[in-house]
Parts: C-alpha cells; structure tokens; sequence
C-alpha cells in the first residue's frame, strides 16, 4: 500500500513554482496491479466485471480530502493484470452504463491493460460521461469515437 505524503507534494510544488510557473496541478495517477497468487482475482474478465480498474473506495476518500486543499480534477489509474501465456483481449473502450470512452484496455505480451480517467466537475461530482481518453500511440484516436 502507497501513502501520500503532503510533505513531498509541498515540496514538488515549491520546485514546480520555481522552475516551471506555468504548470497547474491537475490531479495524480496511479495503478492497481492484480494477479492471482496475491489477490485470487482470476482472470481479465473478472477485473472488468467487478471494475477493479475503476477507483476503489479509498482512493475515492483520498480524492474528496484533496479536491478542496489542491483543486483536484483529474485522476488516471493504470489496472495490470497477467494473463495465462498467450491469451489477449481485444484492445478496446470500455464501455458501461456510467462511461463512454473513459477507459481503454489494450493488451501487452501476456498483460492487460486498462487506462482509466477519473474526471471531478464542478459540483464535485466523477464526471466521466463526458471524458473521452485518447492514446493515438496504442491505436486509441478521436476517429474512434462515436458522434454523441
């Protein structure tokens, strides 16, 4: 488990201000890594279905405190899961009730991979409907998505 510490964010921050003024601070990125020895999750599909590649409840809980104290809008995790040798899934959006193109899963050697976008509004709500993740390097461009 990962801990922030406000005392290196300070720090960044300070050397940010300094040497790079312009830049603003967004939000942060991370990643949950899953396999089965550590976490018994089995498989890929397993991983989408119970959305492990979403936030989990306390990376919501450390967004709420930091969204007032650093205008906290965007957050990126990368979900990693090892496959059986050989298998791939289909690189694709992830596509549910609650997200259009937040999410793309693409696979690499025996990994899959998702890239998921956390986008907080203005009311302080996920506003992930109206994100779309662009990756041109790994085929996930603008001409993928659909006219709304």
């Amino acid at each position: 488990m990962v801990q922030p510490s406000a005392e290196a964010f300070q720090l960044k921050r300070g050397l940010i201000d300094r040497f790079r003024p312009e830049l603003e601070y967004l939000g942060d990125f991370h990643s949950h890594p899953y396999d089965l020895v550590n976490d018994q999750v089995k498989s890929a599909l397993e991983v989408e279905r119970k959305e492990y590649y979403r936030f989990s409840p306390s990376d919501i809980t450390h967004v709420k405190a930091l969204k007032a104290e650093r205008n906290y809008r965007v957050g990126l995790v990368t979900t990693v899961f090892k496959l059986a040798e050989g298998m791939r899934r289909k690189d694709e959006y992830v596509r549910t009730d609650t997200e259009n193109y937040s999410c793309i899963r693409f696979s690499y050697d025996d990994f899959t991979i998702w890239i998921k976008a956390h986008v907080y509004g203005e009311l302080n709500a996920i506003d992930d409907q109206r994100v779309a993740l662009l990756c041109p390097a790994i085929g996930f461009h603008a001409g993928m998505i659909e006219a709304q």
